[in-house]
């Protein structure tokens, strides 16, 4: 059964509040050394048939549900079989 991860972030130049927020908030408790935090989401994936056919589903999940093309990119990496 192979197990799929999905790692979904923003593209680069485009504005993250979430990570924007975080930077703040570290910066008024004294971590004024951090100039970046990116925030991704991850989704693992147990299916059932080949790693092949399995792959091919999380990528079209990913394309048709779990992210948006615009603003956002995803990588697919298989963590076990």
């Amino acid at each position: 059964m192979p197990k799929i991860l999905v790692r979904i972030e923003y593209l680069d130049g485009v504005e993250d509040p979430e990570s924007e927020t975080v930077i703040k908030n570290l910066k008024s408790i004294g971590f004024d050394n951090v100039d970046s935090v990116k925030i991704s989401r991850s989704f693992e994936f147990s299916l059932t048939g080949s790693e092949k056919e399995a792959m091919k589903s999380v990528r079209e999940i990913s394309d048709k549900l779990l992210y948006n093309p615009v603003i956002q990119k995803f990588t697919i990496q298989k963590i076990s079989d």
